[in-house]
C-alpha cells in the first residue's frame, strides 16, 4: 500500500485486531481502482443502547484524483423503511445484525467502497452501458431490432 491510511476510533477501544481488519480491507482497494491517494476510516459507536447491545458506525473516505468517495455505513433503518414505503422508523426497532458485529460492519462498509470505486473508474473511462435494441417487428430473416414499415 503506497498511500496513507488514517484510522480514528470514537467510543471504541483501539486494538491491534481491529486495525489489522481495517488494513487488510484497505489493501484490497487498489485492486478496484489503482489511483487511490489516501483513505480515512472512522470507527464509532454512535449511541449506547443497553437493551440492544452496541452498534457500530463505519465512515470511510477514499481520496482519488478529481474527488473523494465517501461511505457512511451506519445502523439505520431509514433507507430500508423508505424503500418499503413504511412510515418513519422508530428507535425501538431492532437494527441490522451486521452492525452489531464490528468485523462484519467493517467488511460491509469496504464492500460498498469497492463498488463505488468501480463506478468511479467506469465514469472516468467513459464506459456506457449499451442496451439491446427492442424487437418490435421481427420477421423471419430480419435481424432483431430492425423495424419494418
Amino acid at each position: 500500500m503506497k498511500w496513507s491510511l488514517q484510522i480514528t476510533y470514537r467510543g471504541v477501544t483501539q486494538t491491534a485486531e481491529i486495525e489489522e481488519w481495517i488494513r487488510d480491507e484497505a489493501e484490497k482497494l487498489s485492486t478496484f481502482y489503482n489511483h487511490v491517494m489516501a483513505c480515512r476510516v472512522v470507527v464509532e459507536t454512535p449511541h449506547r443502547h443497553h437493551r440492544h447491545g452496541e452498534s457500530f458506525h463505519i465512515r470511510i473516505g477514499v481520496r482519488v484524483p478529481g474527488g473523494e468517495v465517501i461511505v457512511n455505513h451506519g445502523p439505520s433503518l431509514g433507507s430500508e423503511m423508505r424503500r418499503l414505503g413504511e412510515p418513519a422508523a422508530r428507535k425501538q426497532l431492532e437494527l441490522e445484525a451486521t452492525q452489531k458485529n464490528l468485523q462484519l460492519a467493517i467488511k460491509s462498509a469496504f464492500r460498498t467502497v469497492e463498488r463505488r470505486l468501480q463506478d468511479y473508474a467506469r465514469c472516468q473511462r467513459g464506459d456506457v452501458k449499451l442496451h439491446e435494441p427492442r424487437a418490435e417487428n421481427v420477421e423471419e430473416g430480419n435481424p432483431v431490432g430492425v423495424v419494418i414499415h
